[in-house]
């Protein structure tokens, strides 16, 4: 398993990508590229440890039990998340007004916290953002609709990740802590969180200890791809922009979840969201925290990353 995976960072590291052909006779590392200039992973089948026990979920018993779960299909995952520019071909192909755009606001980063901000959108992030930043301020509802727009287009099976999907990718294998290992101080150039370069936007409500103790060189959102990847080749799963999930959010799911293939409940209030930001701190951007929220809020934290189904 540990060799494999040190191939598929190699395969990574060198830039080899397929083409937008049927992603058939699929293996480890293989990449395709579609007509957006997205370009998706081969994850393969495997099983992993998920969540935590209840003395390392400490507050967030929401990840407790940690049970192992097996993935019984690979799948193709976008390298990044869905991009500024690509989502604004989506919008304009598919003549889609987001819901931040059609309710008139959003949350974004105000005056040391997040606010509903007038006019806000994926647009007008409240910061800059270039073509190659991660999409913004978009809901649940917009980041699926997305997905159903780029299945047709392309005509493969585009969809949001499932959170075990997406924590079985974040991992790639590892059972630490973070994909570097179990310490925070050891992740310098692998993620856009709040560190010392943001001391100045977070110091009214962080602690020195609750920051990550190097800079990233980004306040706000980084373009996608500048650090590492994981040992899937895949970049961001830390930070940068929390990431929207397929599933609906239970409490107590951990203790009743399937542990093949499981699809979250089959109903809820909230959505489920993966990968910490770059306002996350220590915490909050551990491979096992979960968060949650309604399928209609918009945010300038929160993005998505698409699956593509193997055939």
């Amino acid at each position: 398993m540990i060799a494999m995976i040190d191939i598929w960072l190699i395969i990574a590291a060198a830039g080899l990508h397929g083409c937008a052909a049927q992603p058939v006779r699929s293996r480890p590392g293989h990449m395709v590229t579609n007509s957006l200039g997205m370009r998706l992973v081969y994850v393969p089948a495997g099983e992993y440890m998920m969540g935590n026990s209840p003395e390392a979920a400490a507050k967030d018993l929401d990840e407790a039990p940690r049970h192992r779960v097996q993935i019984t299909r690979g799948f193709y995952m976008g390298l990044t998340e869905v991009t500024h520019s690509q989502f604004a071909v989506f919008v304009e192909d598919a003549a889609w007004e987001t819901q931040a755009e059609r309710e008139g606001w959003a949350y974004a980063w105000k005056n040391g916290s997040f606010r509903i901000v007038h006019g806000a959108s994926f647009r007008a992030a409240g910061f800059p953002q270039s073509d190659d930043h991660p999409v913004v301020c978009v809901s649940w509802t917009d980041a699926n609709e997305f997905c159903r727009w780029l299945a047709h287009r392309e005509g493969k099976r585009y969809r949001l990740p499932t959170e075990a999907e997406w924590e079985y990718a974040c991992r790639a294998g590892s059972e630490a802590t973070y994909q570097w290992g179990d310490r925070p101080e050891d992740g310098q150039g692998w993620c856009n969180v709040a560190d010392l370069t943001a001391r100045n936007e977070f110091a009214p409500v962080a602690s020195a200890s609750m920051l990550f103790p190097w800079h990233d060189a980004y306040t706000f959102t980084a373009p996608v791809g500048r650090f590492r990847p994981n040992a899937f080749g895949l970049y961001d799963m830390h930070g940068n922009v929390l990431e929207f999930c397929s599933d609906w959010y239970d409490e107590d799911y951990y203790a009743t979840s399937p542990t093949v293939d499981p699809q979250g409940p089959e109903g809820g209030t909230f959505r489920i969201l993966r990968g910490g930001d770059w306002s996350s701190y220590r915490r909050g951007c551990r491979a096992a925290k979960r968060y949650r929220d309604k399928p209609g809020i918009r945010c300038s934290n929160l993005g998505f990353r698409v699956v593509l189904e193997a055939e």
